[in-house]
């Protein structure tokens, strides 16, 4: 597990290198992050308005904005102790972008929200949501968005592309029924003898073989001579393409 220092000298030559590629637009909100990292013992990591180099590109779904991007990153992680998953408190990252209208040139923005935050409420219990509410989830949107004074404003992108685990008919409609369902109605559902087996038997013919890959990768890393082990890593890395 890494160090306080060794997460902010990691920390610190990424934005190096990001900055000497011409990838951002300047590394100082890692070099601040990393000067408070120290300060707090490395229990919170907060990169604040990370902004790309403008990037131009097949990102803009139709011809209403202009096709120059503005990406702007903010990363905040709290964690009880050790920074790993296993004590994490808090992750907000915000995706923010922005560009101009083709006709009036107004500034129009999008925005997307990765977040794992456990509410509590007072007796110490995790907060009980309407609807689901899983650990680690993403969603459109966020406080950029708010500010729009019309939601016309809001740039379409055909960005991020978001790995998901796979699903069958079953394991889809399961999926929206408990976004538009309230919890309440979504546990009923799922009391059904015949729901739960029919969801269960698409998660062991679904789920269980596509962790079981994930899960496996590294054991496969750490002995991949075999001509099997490679073809593994391959198929594991089309499931994920950011694992090295």
């Amino acid at each position: 597990m890494l160090t306080t220092e060794q997460l902010s000298d990691d920390l610190m030559q990424l934005g190096e290198l990001l900055q000497s590629k011409k990838v951002i637009k300047s590394a100082t909100p890692i070099i601040d992050a990393c000067s408070a990292l120290k300060r707090n013992g490395g229990k919170r990591c907060y990169i604040k308005g990370l902004e790309l180099e403008s990037v131009e590109g097949d990102y803009i779904r139709g011809r209403e904005w202009d096709s120059v991007l503005d990406v702007i990153i903010t990363i905040d992680i709290l964690v009880k102790d050790k920074f790993c998953f296993y004590d994490v408190d808090k992750i907000i990252i915000n995706l923010e972008y922005e560009t101009l209208h083709v006709n009036d040139s107004r500034l129009c923005k999008g925005a997307w929200h990765f977040d794992y935050h456990v509410d509590m409420d007072g007796t110490g219990k995790e907060e009980e949501y309407r609807y689901i509410h899983p650990h680690y989830h993403v969603h459109h949107g966020g406080h950029k968005v708010k500010e729009l004074d019309s939601y016309g404003d809001m740039v379409i992108l055909k960005s991020p592309r978001l790995m998901h685990h796979p699903l069958d008919a079953f394991l889809a409609i399961d999926l929206i029924l408990s976004n538009f369902l309230k919890v309440g109605e979504w546990n009923k559902l799922r009391a059904s003898t015949q729901y739960r087996m029919a969801v269960k038997k698409s998660q062991l013919s679904w789920w269980k073989p596509y962790y079981e890959q994930l899960g496996s990768y590294w054991l496969t890393l750490d002995n991949s001579d075999g001509r099997n082990a490679q073809s593994n890593l391959l198929a594991t890395r089309a499931l994920n393409p950011h694992l090295l």
